[in-house]
């Protein structure tokens, strides 16, 4: 079984810049970040593109208390929580109440909650020596999340985060999960600086936990033409990398 290790603790764009020594060449030649502006445009659109493709917007959070605080824009819960995370002295405790005063809280209208840790685009894997978390969800785990979000194949799913740092990880793995089991770069988009770059571009926040209707639709990973399995790698090959030397000059 091959997985690829990916950590908390590197910023979404680190991420990128990493997948990006091992997705493919279609992959890299396609920008998969869409703009504040763009975004709003689709929106006025009623939630559809230029080209008349329906868009779902997701909101990825880490667990599910960040409904309560950083996708419902609560102020006073957020606070909390970074005080009990983090402490009172961590930057991103600091920087809350100017987070709050500028309207950087909440999430953006008509975005679908998704829970990063539901064991959905993420779950335990052993590639030997040990059972690792966060790895790229299976196939029927993605079918249960893409089907939840009533996601259909000519839909443009664009990926956001209500959250601060240090939980930006979260956007970015769920574009690759879909990646992996095979979306189109062109199909798959990450919002360019999430919900904090919407707001700075002058666009409202919402503050409640409100959700658009969804109606469960029944597509599949198999629905998908293709795979970039490719894009990720195995322990044993990590080793042999590192052993062959091919890894001091990215080769």
């Amino acid at each position: 079984m091959r997985i690829l290790f990916m950590k908390n603790k590197f910023p979404p764009l680190f991420i990128f810049m990493f997948f990006g020594v091992v997705l493919s060449a279609h992959a890299s030649t396609i920008n998969s970040l869409v703009e504040a502006v763009q975004l709003k445009e689709w929106i006025d659109n009623n939630y559809r593109t230029g080209t008349g493709e329906r868009v779902v917007l997701i909101d990825v959070v880490p667990g599910i208390e960040s409904r309560e605080s950083g996708f419902s824009g609560d102020f006073e819960n957020l606070k909390k929580q970074l005080a009990k995370k983090f402490g009172k002295q961590s930057p991103a405790y600091k920087l809350l109440d100017q987070q709050n005063r500028d309207g950087l809280l909440g999430h953006i209208p008509g975005a679908i909650l998704n829970i990063s840790h539901d064991d959905l685009e993420t779950m335990k894997r052993n590639d030997g020596p040990i059972d690792v978390d966060h790895q790229v969800g299976s196939g029927d785990r993605v079918d249960e999340l893409l089907q939840s979000h009533g996601i259909t194949p000519d839909d443009v799913i664009v990926i956001t985060s209500s959250q601060q740092t240090p939980w930006t990880v979260c956007a970015p793995r769920l574009w690759w999960t879909l990646y992996y089991w095979g979306f189109s770069p062109e199909r798959i988009k990450l919002l360019n600086g999430g919900n904090k770059a919407y707001a700075l571009a002058g666009y409202k926040l919402e503050g409640d936990v409100a959700q658009p209707e969804i109606k469960p639709s029944t597509m599949t990973v198999d629905a998908v033409p293709t795979r970039h399995f490719e894009s990720r790698i195995g322990l044993q090959e990590m080793i042999d990398l590192v052993d062959s030397g091919k890894t001091s000059n990215g080769r």
